[in-house]
């Protein structure tokens, strides 16, 4: 089956992800956002909340679990079933998440898949600060996604496991004069250029010039709102794509809005210059 899928956030501030099968199959990766916009960005893509198969969390930092910070989570309050790596879990209830139905937690570590309607989920781990962090493919009978955002460093192990995808959501965070010339203190500058924080533009290219060979898209994510700007990240990936002889279509994810639908069937091809240069 062909896939669609938007963002309802894509930053620090925030970060959830829909994917949907052409037989309406859907998911959630993450849920960073507050209850109630999540409610309402369901709705305006024609989704009640109960229709989602499942949520995977990538880690437990609060801008990709906010809405399980709260006396009766988003998973909870739908009667929807989770998934984590053992790690996240221990994390997410050390951070004081509210009520969970512990009958709809499940575990999904690093390299194993689960199904959910035609959707094959699979959790890859990556090196992040958080424990037990892991990103994800999904993949339809005919379309895969992969979707990887907080990554400090990337393994040859995690570019094969990523290789073949459809679609690429990958962070681009940060551009690295930006990121040293800012005004951030010198730990977090730490933090977000180390092995364990994420993924600067270049490092994006050089791994997207391994991976997007017969990409239909990438889709650039988790941009940093003070040390990045998007038609840059878009300019220094498609400068590269090209160089490598790759001729794919680049976008950005806003950071705080809900994004379009792209996918099969969503005429993402018609967007204007300001989503792609």
């Amino acid at each position: 089956m062909s896939l669609r899928f938007c963002s309802f956030a894509s930053s620090s501030a925030g970060n959830c992800y829909f994917i949907q099968s052409s037989d309406g199959t859907s998911i959630l990766i993450d849920a960073g956002v507050p209850l109630r916009r999540l409610e309402s960005n369901l709705r305006e893509v024609g989704i009640n909340p109960r229709q989602i198969g499942g949520i995977f969390l990538t880690h437990a930092h609060r801008d990709h679990v906010a809405s399980y910070l709260i006396k009766k989570p988003f998973a909870t309050r739908y009667g929807l079933r989770t998934y984590a790596s053992t790690g996240t879990w221990r994390e997410l209830l050390r951070c004081g998440c509210g009520e969970l139905d512990h009958g709809a937690c499940h575990r999904l570590e690093p390299s194993q898949s689960v199904q959910i309607g035609d959707l094959t989920i699979t959790a890859h781990a990556k090196q992040h600060d958080a424990a037990g962090a892991v990103c994800f493919t999904v993949a339809g009978q005919r379309e895969r996604l992969a979707l990887v955002t907080d990554l400090g460093t990337y393994t040859d192990q995690l570019l094969a496991d990523l290789q073949g995808c459809d679609y690429y959501i990958f962070e681009a965070n940060h551009d690295v004069e930006m990121e040293e010339g800012s005004a951030r203190p010198w730990s977090l500058k730490q933090r977000v250029l180390g092995p364990h924080g994420h993924l600067s533009n270049e490092q994006a290219a050089q791994a997207l010039m391994r991976l997007a060979g017969a990409a239909k898209g990438v889709w650039l994510a988790h941009l940093s709102e003070e040390c990045n700007r998007p038609q840059l990240a878009c300019a220094v990936i498609r400068s590269s794509l090209r160089q490598a002889g790759l001729s794919v279509p680049v976008y950005y994810l806003p950071a705080r809005e809900p994004s379009p639908l792209y996918g099969h069937g969503c005429g993402y091809e018609q967007l204007s210059l300001v989503e792609t240069v």
